[in-house]
């Protein structure tokens, strides 16, 4: 579990919101409340400043002072939250690694964790495996060293909205009648 402390960036004199991360289902109307408070929290923008993350992941730290959506955060959080001890020393040693700095980046890579492999490395900088060892990656069929794959990159940019839902009815429907020979 994580906990963010979110503010507007455009008016700070409003105060700021600490959330638990991911947000649980009981406490979704009381965040969306103090959200609303803020007037931050747009589903569709990134309109909340992460003043601070208590996180286990240290590579999230640099979203720190940056503005955020609140919901990819929060759907970031179940994916870390879903992790193993593994799977959360595979994504902070490659989210280092990479050099990953956007959202979209991050969650993207979450995906990808399950296709690496952890092996210590003494001498290496990234010590953050449980064991206390340092920890390098293999690539299995994962994410490649120079960037994120075209398909992740496409993933990364939104999709039009459509300007409203359209449904059709029919009209009539005729009964078949089945009989035997």
């Amino acid at each position: 579990m994580m906990k963010a402390v979110l503010s507007n960036a455009d008016h700070p004199e409003y105060g700021v919101a600490a959330i638990p991360l991911p947000v649980p289902r009981n406490q979704y109307d009381h965040c969306v409340a103090l959200l609303e408070a803020l007037e931050i929290g747009d589903a569709s923008e990134a309109d909340c400043r992460l003043d601070s993350l208590d996180s286990a992941w240290p590579v999230l730290n640099q979203l720190v002072c940056t503005k955020v959506n609140l919901d990819e955060l929060d759907y970031l959080a179940k994916r870390l939250d879903s992790f193993d001890v593994g799977e959360s020393s595979q994504f902070q040693v490659m989210a280092e690694k990479l050099n990953l700095t956007s959202m979209k980046e991050l969650i993207n890579l979450t995906f990808c964790c399950q296709q690496a492999t952890p092996f210590s490395c003494p001498k290496s900088s990234l010590s953050i495996s449980p064991s206390g060892k340092a920890a390098q990656l293999i690539l299995m069929k994962g994410c490649p060293a120079r960037g994120l794959p075209a398909w992740m990159v496409l993933a990364a940019s939104s999709l039009p909205v459509p300007l409203s839902p359209s449904s059709r009815t029919v009209a009539s429907v005729s009964a078949m009648v089945f009989t035997s020979p």
